[in-house]
């Protein structure tokens, strides 16, 4: 999910939640990918989560690299497509490894 859309789903997600407390429905069940959930439990589950997974721990996104090293991050995926820089593609988005120097 990119940052943007992330954003603007925890900016509903937390307007629902409040909405739900002033009615009093956060114990209502709603369904989640075919389970029953209740209300409460999913937003303390969003709440509880660390979007950071394992594998993209010690990696620079294309943005983060291109602060680093000066340039944009769309040349940064561009170099990295064209094999210039080192880089790999983790859930479809580029990342540059932080401990690894990234000239080819």
């Amino acid at each position: 999910m990119k940052q943007k859309d992330y954003k603007l789903a925890m900016a509903y997600l937390q307007n629902l939640k409040k909405e739900s407390e002033e009615e009093g429905t956060l114990q209502e069940p709603v369904v989640v990918g075919g389970l029953i959930m209740h209300l409460e439990n999913i937003f303390y589950l969003i709440s509880t989560t660390d979007t950071t997974t394992e594998s993209t721990k010690g990696f620079l996104t294309a943005k983060e690299y291109g602060k680093q090293y000066g340039i944009h991050p769309y040349t940064a995926k561009r170099l990295a497509a064209e094999g210039k820089i080192k880089a790999t593609k983790i859930g479809g988005q580029w990342r540059f490894n932080k401990e690894k120097t990234n000239d080819k």
